[in-house]
């Protein structure tokens, strides 16, 4: 296997571990500046994921406006993927 798709494999697991740990309590929501929510098991994840690409060079291949591009258009994909037109 890819060593960055393992290492992408191994961040979304333990990210989403980092977000289920938080959804199962009460929580408060944020808004950012665009008017998304902002949870602390957002915060969570980003922490883990980010530990998790630091150990690779993904982030020096990545652009940082695609970084940015890729999270403003997460909430509309996530709504478009779960709308069932799929």
């Amino acid at each position: 296997m890819n060593t960055y798709l393992a290492t992408a494999i191994a961040a979304a697991i333990a990210g989403g571990k980092e977000i289920m740990s938080v959804y199962n309590t009460s929580f408060a929501v944020e808004q950012k500046e665009d008017d998304s929510p902002l949870t602390q098991a957002d915060k969570n994840a980003n922490e883990v994921i980010n530990g998790y690409l630091k150990s690779t060079e993904i982030r020096k291949t990545i652009p940082s406006g695609l970084l940015r591009l890729l999270s403003t258009i997460r909430r509309p994909l996530k709504s478009l993927i779960s709308c069932k037109l799929f």
